[in-house]
């Protein structure tokens, strides 16, 4: 909707997910189900032809990878090899914004971003036997402003 110093857009989106998992070689059988909502939100207001100010929100999913989820090792050669985690979860992105526009032509933004426990792949070295080894992992939190 727009108004004459106004400007706004607002969305939702619902998402439901039931999905099983089974895994007959590690005999292990993993049921998922979730609903979740997500929402988006843009608000600006225009003070006259070179200034106006923006508002942003969002909340996303991210997804692990199916190679993310395997948990079976894929070698890269002898001493470095790859392994998935079948428990890696989605995480949950929050992000805000306010934005500052100049003349239309510069822009000077504020963030912040909670990405929850995104799915990472995490590096380790064993230096005796010299084996890399690259694991799926949620982080704990992921953070950025």
């Amino acid at each position: 909707k727009d108004w004459s110093k106004w400007s706004a857009k607002a969305g939702l989106r619902g998402e439901y997910t039931d999905r099983t998992g089974d895994s007959r070689s590690m005999e292990q059988i993993d049921d998922r189900e979730y609903f979740e909502l997500f929402p988006t939100f843009y608000l600006q207001h225009n003070f006259n032809e070179n200034h106006s100010l923006t508002f942003d929100y969002s909340r996303r999913i991210q997804r692990p990878r199916y190679e993310s989820l395997n948990p079976f090792r894929y070698y890269l050669n002898e001493f470095d090899y790859n392994a998935g985690n079948p428990n890696l979860e989605a995480a949950i992105i929050n992000s805000y914004s306010l934005s500052y526009g100049l003349k239309n032509a510069y822009f000077f933004d504020l963030f912040y971003t909670d990405s929850g426990n995104t799915p990472e792949t995490l590096s380790f070295q064993d230096n005796e036997s010299r084996i890399i080894r690259r694991v799926s992992a949620n982080l704990l939190e992921s953070t950025s402003y």
